[in-house]
């Protein structure tokens, strides 16, 4: 049996990395349950990158660090 896991990824405009960061995790031989991206009030395009991987997106609704988006999202994964 696979190991299952959900992916939890903070971020605070970090379009460029993000998307490098989500290209990997899509090819690797290990598939995550779920991806959750939390957006931390960025101003450019990560909320857009992480929608087009297929990721859920949620937000902290302001700019509030990334303990508390990797809080939100690990209270929101499966």
């Amino acid at each position: 049996m696979s190991p299952r896991m959900s992916v939890v990824i903070p971020v605070y405009n970090a379009a460029s990395d993000l998307q490098h960061c989500l290209a990997s995790l899509s090819g690797s031989t290990i598939r995550p349950l779920e991806c959750i991206v939390v957006d931390d009030g960025s101003t450019d395009d990560s909320v857009k990158i992480a929608a087009e991987h297929g990721a859920k997106v949620l937000s902290t609704n302001g700019r509030f660090g990334p303990a508390r988006a990797r809080n939100i999202g690990a209270k929101a994964a499966k």
